[in-house]
């Protein structure tokens, strides 16, 4: 009896400690704060197991320079401002966020086994494959779930109702294949120089 009892105080205490702690305002609330204890825990399970039940599959090696070019200009349009540019260390506002926006264009060094949103390599024991960076499997279709969907509780926003999936899909083949572009695509990718405000009308020129 005791037992149930302690189970029966057990299930009403602790949400009653969890909704006090939240109105104290000692509850991580900012970008900057530290996250809670199984935060990201709770929330990087979540989204893994979401995407393995709804993620579709595409095989990216189709997928031509035309495509790539297609997606750089979508994803100058709409990713980089939070996601970054290839070899571009300059600051993002994703930078800022939490958890912070990966900086999907920066290449890292090659490494064997798992690579992040990308999945593992198409190469056996983590050499590269001949479509070395056009991930077919789970890693590729994550990110296109996350395009797709956003992420809930991020700065990731849903493009479903902006861009349609070819778009999606030439995006995440660009990401996939970031190390290996070809020329014409990776000029498409560098940033616009300033450039200067137009000489107003209304200003005479000093008279010498």
């Amino acid at each position: 009896m005791k037992f149930i009892l302690g189970i029966i105080v057990g299930i009403i205490l602790l949400p009653v400690l969890a909704v006090g702690y939240l109105m104290t305002g000692l509850a991580p609330a900012a970008a900057t704060d530290k996250p809670m204890p199984f935060e990201a825990y709770i929330a990087g399970t979540a989204l893994n197991k979401k995407i393995q039940k709804e993620a579709p599959t595409r095989d990216l090696s189709t997928m031509t320079t035309s495509d790539l070019l297609s997606g750089a200009d979508t994803y100058k349009k709409d990713c980089a401002f939070c996601h970054g540019l290839p070899d571009s260390s300059s600051w993002t506002p994703g930078d800022n966020m939490f958890p912070p926006a990966p900086q999907l264009m920066r290449s890292p060094p090659p490494r064997p086994g798992n690579r992040g949103p990308q999945g593992p390599p198409n190469g056996a024991a983590g050499q590269p494959g001949p479509n070395s960076g056009l991930v077919q499997g789970r890693g590729a279709s994550g990110d296109f779930w996350r395009v797709k969907n956003g992420v809930r509780l991020t700065g990731m926003p849903s493009f479903e109702k902006t861009l349609s999936d070819d778009q999606m899909w030439e995006v995440v083949a660009l990401i996939a294949k970031r190390r290996n572009l070809p020329p014409e695509v990776k000029a498409a990718l560098e940033p616009q120089p300033a450039t200067a405000p137009a000489p107003n009308g209304d200003i005479k020129p000093p008279k010498h």
